[in-house]
């Protein structure tokens, strides 16, 4: 259910940085899913990670995302 209230925060992340940023989402249960959870150690859904522009971890953020966070990760 978690990920089901995270949707419309993601939407609203997605929109609000259409210019900046790349939003992907994955599910867990697909080979693509879990190979992408296994490479950034997420065992919780939903599990944000945030990439920097050479692809390595910014920082990550399990459960409910903080879209200031994202956002100023972004400036």
């Amino acid at each position: 259910m978690a990920c089901i209230a995270a949707k419309p925060v993601v939407d609203s992340i997605e929109t609000n940085t259409k210019d900046k940023a790349n939003v992907i989402r994955l599910n867990i249960q697909s080979d693509v899913g879990q190979m992408y959870a296994s490479r950034f150690n997420a065992r919780t859904v939903p599990t944000f990670v945030m990439l920097n522009a050479q692809g390595e971890v910014a920082w990550t953020m399990v459960g409910r995302v903080e879209p200031q966070k994202v956002y100023d990760s972004l400036k």
